[in-house]
């Protein structure tokens, strides 16, 4: 009987610092809709635009070489190659461009050279970004892209037909 008691009491010594912290963290995640009562992103992570949040639409073409290209188009956002870890400067930056969940490269113009990508079905995201690389805020939240494209095997061609674009939905995330 002495080495159960021993033992629970070594066991609730054991859990009770685990137990604290799962109490901590899910009232944090209860509450938290009713913390932040307005439903607005959090400016830390998010910069607010000035006036309307950008837009973004892209365009993704393969060339004869079999090099991919994207061409993007936007509202309410200039592209800037200055990068400025300090200050966000309002509807201006680049695009952060991924392929699946890695990101691939960074657009500081309107138009993308991805290069050749490997067979398969593809998503690509392209997310905008400030000069102080924090994504813009839509009202869903960040603004970006997805474009699905679909690189045909070598070994298998299909009648994909160079230049024919695939064409972005707009989508907040």
């Amino acid at each position: 009987m002495k080495v159960k008691a021993e033992r629970l009491i070594a066991i609730a010594k054991f859990c009770a610092p685990s137990l604290s912290v799962g109490i901590v963290l899910g009232a944090v995640v209860f509450l938290s809709p009713w913390m932040n009562e307005e439903s607005t992103p959090p400016w830390s992570v998010f910069v607010q635009p000035i006036g309307e949040p950008p837009e973004i639409m892209a365009t993704a073409f393969r060339d004869t070489n079999g090099s991919w290209h994207l061409t993007m188009d936007t509202k309410n956002f200039v592209f800037s190659d200055l990068c400025n870890g300090d200050v966000a400067s309002h509807n201006e930056g680049h695009v952060h461009i991924y392929l699946g969940e890695e990101k691939v490269g960074t657009a500081f113009f309107p138009a993308y050279d991805l290069g050749p990508l490997p067979t398969g079905k593809h998503e690509l995201r392209l997310m905008v970004r400030a000069t102080d690389h924090r994504p813009y805020a839509g009202p869903d939240g960040a603004v970006l892209a997805k474009i699905t494209v679909k690189v045909p095997d070598p070994l298998f061609p299909e009648k994909i037909k160079p230049n024919v674009p695939f064409v972005s939905s707009r989508l907040a995330l």
